[in-house]
């Protein structure tokens, strides 16, 4: 594998060098942004989904990574909220009646 201080800086519509080059900072983001471990893939690929769908947009007028950065908040509140959900959720149905096995059991109540 090449050392990424000798690749070229990339630019927002090279996707496959953008994310070479800022996979890791990405993921360290995502991360210290507070996405659950398990979903940290999904949002990194997300992030350079985005990125590459918005590569248009980039006006260069800051840098890449300040760029990312933007994209990646907001790719970890979504994921926050959505775990967040999942949790309420989860206990909201661990704290339900349980259904009973059978219906001749709910008709005998």
């Amino acid at each position: 594998m090449r050392d990424r201080s000798q690749l070229p800086r990339p630019t927002a519509s090279d996707t496959e060098a953008l994310y070479a080059t800022y996979f890791d900072y990405v993921w360290t983001n995502l991360r210290r942004l507070g996405v659950p471990s398990a979903q940290l893939e999904d949002a990194c690929h997300d992030v350079f989904l985005v990125a590459h769908r918005r590569a248009a947009d980039y006006n260069q007028r800051c840098a890449i990574k300040t760029w990312l950065f933007g994209i990646l908040r907001r790719v970890a509140s979504d994921y926050r909220r959505r775990s967040k959900r999942e949790q309420q959720r989860l206990a909201e149905l661990a704290l339900a009646e349980p259904s009973p096995a059978h219906p001749a059991d709910a008709w005998s109540r």
